[in-house]
């Protein structure tokens, strides 16, 4: 019974760790001795991921189920796959058929390093403009549109062998506070929910949709007691009878600060488990975890009944992947996968040209870069799309990143340039509470002649609503690739003026 039920623990792990840190390596091997059914796999590049699931598989005698959160591709997680636009930018561009596309091309490069389950598509519909979490990775603020584009995405996904995974139920759209941080309270009345954020649940469960992640939220109208969607088994018995949904429920991580600050760690997992989840992904302490679970069985909390609906859901989870698994080449994917990304950044960038160019373009143009200060990755990805402005033959450019003095004062002031090309990206992260940009940065934008400027924004598309630039351009996306359609589209412009 205790054995069956570590089954549906899915602990995090990261491919790099594991390669590197022998200890580390122990831990998770003897996870594994221990019978979980699977694991969800952050950090490496894609030869580490694909050495790590390789030597996963070699020591574990039962199918693991291994998972990513790949929504715009393997970059989310692992660098080297194919980047392809936000979800939000395949909303914007609005063809079901080319989202169905995208969501083949991430299954056949995660297929090819041997994932199995895509956290993906968000059906959140991003009603709340100030979302800190779910913003971009939303297709957007209209429900049936998210509900198109979310049942093409799940086809891609899932007629290439991999299983898909709509979440965050019951809609994580409409709510200001990020769940990695506290709780989240959707506000909305029964028949609102009806026919905004269950829409998009309800046309992934008729898609055929694999999976359903449960949301860190309180809902109200779908339970009084103030319990997280994720602990809650009553909003879970609505997925299950009013929505029809016979697969495979997992819920968000466990170890973010809606579930540990209110529950503690081992009790957020023992209570997912009684919600209804059927699987519990990313304890804060997965042995500990393991412990918990073990000793509600022997407190009766847990029943063998209840283990054995879910592990049935799970176990026929485990067959269908076993059926549908593909073997393709990752160099093939990633060749087929770039040239796609390419046309879908080109296809999804948002143009408002407030001036039709006149007077904004000049020979001398000052660019100036501001990112979200706090990211990790903030230095190492200006770096790249400086490289790229140079060879587009922008020389002044001032990239503003979190250790830099304030020069880009200074340089506005005794700069000779006549045209400023501001860009922008800032996009939801975990626990950064916000998708704004610093106090600091804001009187940056303050002090520029914004009629006179080119705003090219790569993330958050609500970013500096308040301001009418001469010409701005959002992207939905900080790739290479979308970066080079948001400059050639600017090109475009030039050239109809100059």
């Amino acid at each position: 019974m205790k054995n069956n039920l570590s089954r549906h623990l899915f602990p995090r792990l990261e491919c790099k760790r594991f390669l590197e840190d022998t200890a580390y390596q122990e831990d998770i091997l003897a996870l594994v001795n221990r019978g979980v059914g699977g694991f969800v796999l952050f950090e490496g590049t894609l030869e580490e991921a694909s050495d790590t699931i390789e030597r996963l598989r070699s020591h574990s005698s039962d199918y693991l189920l291994l998972a990513a959160d790949c929504e715009f591709g393997l970059p989310m997680r692992f660098p080297g796959g194919t980047e392809f636009t936000s979800m939000m930018g395949l909303g914007y561009a609005d063809d079901p058929e080319m989202t169905e596309e995208v969501a083949s091309a991430i299954a056949k490069e995660m297929e090819a390093i041997g994932l199995d389950w895509n956290f993906a598509p968000v059906l959140d519909v991003n009603s709340n403009p100030d979302n800190p979490i779910i913003n971009v990775r939303s297709f957007g603020e209209d429900q049936d549109r998210v509900a198109e584009h979310g049942a093409a995405y799940i086809r891609g996904m899932q007629k290439n062998g991999i299983i898909g995974c709509g979440k965050h139920f019951p809609g994580h759209g409409d709510t200001s506070v990020d769940s990695h941080i506290g709780l989240p309270v959707l506000e909305a009345k029964r028949e609102r929910l009806d026919e905004l954020e269950l829409l998009p649940f309800r046309r992934a469960v008729k898609e055929g949709v694999l999976s359903v992640m449960s949301g860190h939220l309180s809902v109200p109208a779908l339970d009084p007691s103030g319990l997280p969607a994720s602990l809650s088994s009553p909003i879970l018995k609505r997925l299950r009878e009013e929505l029809e949904f016979e697969g495979v429920v997992v819920t968000d991580a466990l170890d973010m600060g809606a579930i540990i600050t209110r529950f503690g760690a081992e009790e957020g997992v023992v209570q997912a488990f009684l919600a209804g989840n059927d699987v519990l992904e990313i304890p804060k302490h997965p042995a500990q975890a393991l412990k918990a679970l073990s000793k509600a069985c022997d407190d009766g909390r847990i029943t063998q009944q209840m283990i054995d609906a879910s592990s049935l859901r799970l176990q026929a989870l485990v067959r269908w992947r076993k059926v549908h698994r593909r073997n393709f080449n990752l160099e093939v994917v990633l060749s087929d996968g770039a040239s796609l990304a390419e046309q879908v950044a080109s296809a999804s960038l948002k143009v408002v040209d407030s001036t039709e160019g006149r007077g904004l373009f000049s020979n001398d143009v000052l660019v100036i870069i501001l990112v979200d200060e706090n990211s990790e990755n903030s230095r190492e990805n200006v770096a790249r799309w400086i490289e790229l402005l140079e060879r587009q033959g922008y020389s002044d450019i001032l990239p503003n990143v979190a250790d830099e003095p304030d020069t880009i004062e200074d340089a506005l002031q005794g700069s000779e340039a006549t045209t400023v090309l501001l860009i922008t990206s800032v996009r939801p992260r975990g626990g950064a509470g916000s998708v704004e940009l610093s106090p600091r940065q804001q009187k940056i934008v303050r002090s520029i002649n914004h009629s006179r400027s080119i705003l090219l924004n790569l993330g958050n598309p609500y970013l500096l609503a308040q301001y009418l630039f001469g010409l701005r351009i959002d992207t939905f996306s900080s790739s290479l690739k979308s970066i080079a359609a948001g400059l050639s589209s600017l090109n475009v412009v030039r050239e109809r003026v100059m």
